[in-house]
C-alpha cells in the first residue's frame, strides 16, 4: 500500500522519518551529521519552518517540526534533502 500524503496543516506536529535505502547508512561520520545540521540551519529559517528535535542515527534521522501554514513548507524541505541523490552521504539523505 502507498503512503499517504503528508497532512501539512496550520500548527500540526510532524515526525518526519528519513531513511537508507535497504538500511544503508546515510552518515559516514560527524562531518556528514555536521553537514546536515548546517543545511537545516539554512532551509528551516528560510521556510520559517520551526524544528523541536532532531535525531541523526547512521541509517536514519528523525524530525519533529510544525507547519505554521498550509502552503508545502515541510514537503519542500523533504525534497531540498532528499533531492540531492548523487551518492553521497553528505549530500543526500536518502529515500523515505
Amino acid at each position: 500500500m502507498p503512503k499517504q500524503a503528508r497532512i501539512d496543516t496550520l500548527g500540526a506536529l510532524h515526525h518526519i522519518m528519513i531513511r537508507g535505502i535497504e538500511g544503508k547508512k546515510i552518515f559516514r561520520g560527524n562531518n556528514d551529521r555536521d553537514d546536515v545540521v548546517t543545511r537545516l540551519g539554512k532551509i528551516l529559517p528560510e521556510t520559517s519552518t520551526p524544528c523541536y528535535a532532531w535525531a541523526l542515527m547512521s541509517n536514519h534521522a528523525h524530525l519533529l517540526s510544525t507547519a505554521k501554514e498550509n502552503d508545502g513548507k515541510i514537503e519542500k524541505n523533504r525534497r531540498e534533502h532528499q533531492g540531492r541523490n548523487d551518492g553521497a552521504p553528505s549530500r543526500s539523505l536518502g529515500s523515505s
